[in-house]
């Protein structure tokens, strides 16, 4: 009985060596999506709606069983009908007040507990613009702030597959971190009351070596055909 578990044990273990085996080579597409409507009221403005969306699209390919390499594209948007009561006027914004494109490479390596199901995680790089639009008050003036952003990230994500068949891989992300953060910030602020303008460019950085933990996030794989 004990020979015949065993032998068993053997099977499983050589049968998902040999399943995993046959990815290294293989190229696939990786992507997921959200999009997000809102409708709200709050203390300092009347009502607002809000639209949203974020995009990730990856091109990648198994250099090993266990190992990966991926080019990554990535969006995201705000937007929506805002409308602000201040001490001296009304303010009514209607458009786009965040957006993002960047590109980027991330490393994955993996582990594989079954033909089904796994782990991974990984190091990875990023390039990013941002441009973002917002009502600020720092002291008794309200200021509509406008900023455009270049950053460049070091990031962290570990994540978690499971295999709904030989194309179609389910993926999730589990743990996001970004330990290292570089940016040039370049836009102004300008006062609704008489005042001047005000600069906001100049560069910052951050370094934090914390995770997210967790960070759900739900996409979906493609492996192309040989």
């Amino acid at each position: 009985m004990k020979n015949t578990a065993t032998y068993i044990l053997v099977l499983i273990i050589v049968s998902v060596s040999t399943a995993f085996g046959q990815l290294e080579g293989k190229r696939f597409i990786s992507g997921n999506a959200g999009v997000g409507f809102s409708n709200q009221n709050s203390e300092y403005n009347r009502s607002s709606t809000g639209y949203s969306y974020n995009v990730s699209l990856g091109l990648g390919k198994f250099k090993t069983s266990t190992k990966t390499g991926e080019w990554l594209i990535v969006s995201s948007l705000i937007g929506g009908k805002q409308n602000y009561d201040l001490p001296n006027e009304s303010v009514n914004w209607n458009g786009i007040t965040s957006f993002s494109l960047g590109t980027g490479y991330a490393w994955n390596f993996y582990k594989h507990f079954s033909d089904k199901f796994g782990i991974f995680g990984g190091p990875g790089l990023s390039l990013v613009y941002s441009f973002g639009k917002s009502l600020t008050n720092p002291g008794s003036i309200y200021y509509e702030t406008k900023s455009n952003q270049v950053s460049f990230n070091l990031q962290l994500g570990a994540g978690a597959y499971y295999v709904l068949s030989e194309r179609w891989w389910l993926t999730g992300s589990l743990a996001f971190s970004n330990p290292v953060y570089l940016s040039y910030k370049f836009g102004k602020s300008k006062p609704f009351d008489p005042g001047p303008n005000v600069d906001n460019s100049g560069f910052e950085y951050k370094l934090a070596p914390d995770f997210t933990f967790p960070s759900v996030g739900l996409g979906l794989r493609y492996f192309f055909k040989d």
